[in-house]
């Protein structure tokens, strides 16, 4: 069953998410679920080979709603998220570090070639992984 981008699940430390409105690029459209990375002082859809990412959109945005300008974004960097999946599962993926996107709602579960996520869960039956941003902009 696929999903609406990356779902929040939980946190990895038993705490509550946090949620900022942060500064959005104004000409691009926004779902909820989107993966997000800062790009010149704004938030811009994540990638492939997206680094240091920020969080994930909590709303949809379109760029025709004139005056909006910011929006609400899951900054923990202890969030774990379920996501559907592209590409091949590999068992030996589970607890790597490096798993890439094939867009910003979307995870390619088959590049491991320095992509900001770690997967800690899989269900292949219905194509979603659970993950974590292991290359995270908070991440201390």
């Amino acid at each position: 069953m696929a999903t609406l981008g990356f779902e929040f699940l939980n946190m990895l430390d038993g705490g509550n998410p946090v949620i900022k409105d942060l500064p959005l690029n104004p000409d691009e459209s926004y779902e909820r679920g989107d993966m997000v990375v800062a790009s010149g002082g704004r938030l811009t859809k994540a990638a492939p080979g997206a680094s240091a990412v920020v969080g994930v959109m909590q709303e949809t945005i379109t760029a025709a709603h004139a005056g909006v300008t910011y929006g609400k974004v899951l900054v923990s960097p202890q969030a774990v998220y379920r996501c559907s999946y592209a590409g091949t599962w590999s068992t030996a993926n589970l607890l790597a570090w490096g798993m890439d996107l094939a867009d910003a709602h979307t995870v390619q579960v088959d590049d491991m070639d320095g992509g900001p996520l770690a997967a800690i869960a899989v269900d292949t039956d219905r194509y979603t992984v659970d993950v974590v941003i292991v290359d995270h902009l908070f991440k201390g």
